[in-house]
């Protein structure tokens, strides 16, 4: 495969991890089948597979945590607010 595809397909999925660092349903099916399928192309290695698997299953625990984080805080201000 070419320099670029490699790139593309690396940009690609770069654009997606970010997108799930700010989504409100953040969700890492779609970028894993991505991920795969770069691979299964022979447009990762080894290594940039389980990169990327890993930043992507980080990124996505991280803002459900960021997510649950901001409703509990909402719920509790309006808890304080009427108790």
């Amino acid at each position: 495969m070419s320099d670029w595809s490699q790139a593309k397909a690396r940009e690609v999925i770069e654009r997606q991890i970010t997108l799930n660092s700010i989504s409100l349903a953040p969700d890492a099916e779609r970028c894993e089948g991505m991920i795969q399928m770069a691979y299964a192309l022979g447009l990762l290695t080894d290594q940039e597979l389980q990169d990327l698997t890993d930043r992507l299953t980080e990124t996505v625990a991280t803002r459900r945590k960021q997510l649950r984080a901001e409703q509990n805080a909402a719920l509790l201000g309006l808890a304080v607010t009427n108790g």
